[in-house]
């Protein structure tokens, strides 16, 4: 019997209780999962110069507090692994709702798993609206968070498309409430950092035969789920002017506008995930039309979150003040495209896949206006500015499947 798998749409390429986890807490998750993130947090690209010296200046600190909202979420779990690792002084507080749209035994692993590998992280199952729960956490955080990076959001870009008004609570609404809630609390935070996606440009690449440059690039979204995201961006350059104006140092907002990110412990909703267990469990794969000839940056989630990292260490900290590390008064808003600079046919990651699983997709086609005008038929990121950061976001398709 094959068994039931959730569809797969290539165009997807891209109140509750507050209380903490425990460390103890196991979760029934197999030993495939596992593996991924042994591997994932285990196996980190080496550190160049640029970071390394970013990293000395802020491990000259006084302890710090980042606090990473959906952070149960794959790119928020592994940038939580990575900050834990790469920042010695810094304690993560993480914040996830824990929501039921994918799997949530792999959610509950990946908080698991970082509350295993250290006593400096700290998770609060809540929603970020929650106007009980979330005062309290920024309340309780000693220190004050310096840092925040919100990850919370519902993903994909056709559940978004068939479920507006759901998506927009989740994207945009419920970010507004947090954002009063930090607005609010104010504190030490001098860097606000937040999760947006390439569809914002929309089919800009296709039509210019360019990749998408942050500066040069306006966006045009074409689906639901670009719009929100756009809207998240426009809220977070409005809300630093705000908490800039009650506290004495400005606060930096960067926003990461990233492209088909991809990897161990991933989400199963994503191509190539969905593509690996289709084809493993010998079920149909769903085409749209031309999709497979459609073309993506997919970028392995370990170079991802070497950017994210980047972006974070790159926002002068008052303290540095006068150190020799000098970025400069942080501007309203700096957009990062996080994506490598390289296309990749769709049809050739399931080729790559089929080849590694050695058995053929049973591919199921069909009609292009099945996708419900979700689909981009390119998207390729101009990846020259986080380059300049240090980052190499080097890892080819080949190896990161």
């Amino acid at each position: 019997m094959t068994p039931t798998l959730p569809a797969v749409a290539v165009a997807d390429c891209d109140s509750s209780d507050p209380a903490p986890y425990h460390a103890a807490a196991t979760f029934p998750v197999n030993a495939e999962v596992r593996l991924c993130f042994f591997w994932a947090f285990h196996n980190s690209p080496p550190t160049d110069n640029t970071a390394l010296s970013q990293q000395q200046a802020w491990r000259q600190l006084d302890p710090c507090t980042i606090l990473i909202t959906g952070v149960a979420g794959f790119i928020g779990s592994h940038s939580a692994h990575r900050i834990l690792q790469e920042l010695p002084h810094a304690t993560v507080v993480g914040i996830d709702n824990l929501s039921p749209f994918y799997d949530v035994s792999l959610k509950h692993e990946r908080v698991a798993s970082l509350l295993r590998s250290t006593p400096r992280f700290h998770f609060h199952r809540a929603d970020i609206a929650d106007p009980v729960a979330v005062p309290r956490i920024l309340a309780a955080a000693a220190p004050s968070p310096t840092v925040v990076l919100h990850f919370a959001a519902q993903p994909n870009v056709r559940f978004c498309e068939s479920h507006p008004a759901e998506s927009y609570r989740a994207n945009v609404t419920v970010y507004e409430a947090f954002l009063a809630h930090l607005t609010a609390a104010a504190g030490q935070l001098v860097h606000l950092v937040v999760a947006s996606s390439s569809t914002v440009y929309g089919d800009v690449a296709a039509a210019t035969q360019q990749p998408c440059n942050e500066a040069s690039t306006p966006p045009r979204p074409a689906s639901e789920y670009a719009r929100q995201k756009l809207r998240v961006e426009q809220l977070s350059a409005a809300i630093a002017t705000a908490i800039t104006s009650k506290t004495v140092d400005a606060v930096a907002v960067s926003v990461l506008r990233f492209f088909s990110v991809y990897g161990p412990a991933g989400r199963p909703d994503m191509a190539p995930a969905a593509f690996a267990a289709r084809v493993e469990a010998g079920a149909h794969v769903q085409v749209f039309g031309d999709a497979l000839a459609h073309s993506r940056d997919f970028t392995f989630v370990e170079d991802a979150v070497d950017a994210v990292v980047r972006v974070v260490l790159a926002a002068r900290p008052p303290s540095l003040s006068g150190s020799g590390y000098t970025l400069g008064p942080p501007p309203p808003l700096t957009v990062w495209n996080v994506g490598t600079g390289r296309e990749t046919a769709v049809g050739e990651v399931l080729a790559r896949i089929e080849g590694l699983l050695g058995r053929p997709a049973r591919v199921r086609q069909l009609p292009s206006a099945t996708a419900g005008g979700c689909d981009l038929s390119r998207t390729w990121a101009d990846a020259g500015k986080v380059r300049a950061l240090g980052a190499a976001m080097a890892t080819p398709v080949a190896t990161g499947l």
